[in-house]
């Protein structure tokens, strides 16, 4: 009896185990890439694009690893584009993982080189329409 119980137990370890490796392995980092790539567009209202690789990291938190990203800059401004970065970290609540939206708690910009402008009438490029959203 003691045997099969082990045995028992140790199926279940692996059945366990081996399904939640293929959930993790079929997390399509580009899915998430496009939500935040959308989520940034929709929030600013500029195109947010992501030139480099995607990558998605579940220790110690679940994170999504953007590199070479842009923020395009407003239109009639001298420069297209208004941010660059090398890499933007983004850690992801996991319970956030099974159901949308997507839960953000941190973003870490690394080397990111802003490009500020203010035009002759003294408009800035730096207004987005979130900051002035109704609460």
């Amino acid at each position: 009896m003691k045997k099969f119980f082990l045995t028992f137990l140790f199926l279940i370890f692996v059945i366990v185990g081996g399904l939640g490796f293929f959930v993790i392995q079929s997390f399509n980092p580009e899915t998430f890439q496009r939500q935040v790539v959308r989520g940034v567009s929709d929030l600013t209202g500029r195109e947010f694009n992501v030139l480099g690789a995607t990558q998605i990291s579940w220790a110690p938190v679940p994170q999504i690893i953007l590199n070479d990203v842009t923020l395009s800059n407003k239109s009639g401004s001298q420069r297209s584009v208004m941010m660059r970065a090398n890499r933007v970290v983004v850690q992801i609540e996991w319970t956030s993982l099974l159901k949308e939206p997507l839960v953000i708690q941190k973003i870490d910009i690394e080397n990111p080189t802003l490009f500020l402008e203010r035009d002759s009438a003294t408009r800035v490029n730096w207004d987005f329409p979130f900051l002035f959203a109704d609460s």
